[in-house]
């Protein structure tokens, strides 16, 4: 069977992609296949990549050196240790290793060119695949700067303010990619609090809503093949029947005039 590829970015620990990568259809069959995440935090990149590991072995047939590792590294609070078995495992199925270190990544959105040349080759290469007639995009940019808990400890900081601070503007790395790769689909989560935010005074929820819609209109790192991009946003609300109440979402989307294969993998 082929698979849907999907890319996971501001991945965290693989939370959402652990979702993505465990849904079957009704044959039993997984249906999607996790082919790039992306995360800037040291010990979230490492959950992410073990996991990644694990998955390249067949369900159910995950080595008994890979849960000897895990009994092991709960027994320890030495982090040179833990490293120190975290390598004798990968040592001992390099294949499984490299294919995960392949799709984990340890880096940071929007610090670099060369990220941003490396992440639209991968992209390229994923998408490239003539068996590839549909793939997708998730995600959940940072939220630190509207999030309930994080505008509580922003209040304390002499003055800041959330239209000087950058990771209010990191989704627009979710955008970019959108706009440079116009995925089938994306799904980006987020927390309690955007629905209240502000920015200059005017939603922000609304506005990261209409840039998700027509990203390469407004996505500042698009070009003008993708200025006539649009989606249909699905806001997804943990109590649908008053979703304007709602404090969590869930935001999908599909690409408008998405092509419908007669074969292989569908959207």
């Amino acid at each position: 069977m082929i698979h849907i590829p999907v890319v996971d970015l501001f991945a965290g620990p693989g939370g959402l992609g652990e979702g993505f990568s465990s849904y079957k259809d009704q044959t039993g069959n997984k249906v999607f296949d996790i082919a790039l995440s992306i995360e800037k935090d040291p010990y979230a990149h490492r959950t992410l990549e073990l996991r990644s590991f694990f998955r390249k072995f067949p369900e159910g047939e995950a080595p008994d050196k890979y849960y000897e590792y895990i009994r092991k590294k709960s027994l320890t609070r030495s982090v040179k240790q833990q490293h120190k078995l975290r390598s004798e495992l990968f040592d001992r199925y390099p294949d499984e290793a490299r294919q995960a270190r392949q799709e984990a990544w340890h880096a940071e959105l929007g610090k670099s060119k060369e990220l941003f040349n490396r992440i639209d080759s991968r992209i390229d290469t994923i998408t490239g695949n003539p068996l590839t007639t549909c793939w997708g995009v998730i995600g959940g940019p940072p939220c630190q700067a509207y999030s309930v808990i994080g505008r509580s400890r922003n209040k304390g900081k002499i003055g800041y303010s959330s239209e000087s601070d950058e990771r209010t503007y990191l989704y627009q790395q979710y955008l970019r990619v959108i706009a440079r790769h116009k995925p089938d689909f994306f799904i980006m989560e987020n927390v309690r609090g955007m629905l209240s935010a502000k920015l200059n005074g005017k939603s922000l929820f609304q506005k990261i809503l209409e840039d998700l819609r027509h990203p390469g209109k407004h996505s500042v790192f698009s070009g003008n093949t993708a200025a006539d991009l649009e989606y249909q946003i699905y806001p997804l609300a943990t109590r649908p029947s008053a979703p304007e109440k709602s404090s969590d979402y869930i935001i999908s989307a599909e690409n408008y005039g998405i092509p419908k294969p007669d074969t292989g993998s569908s959207c």
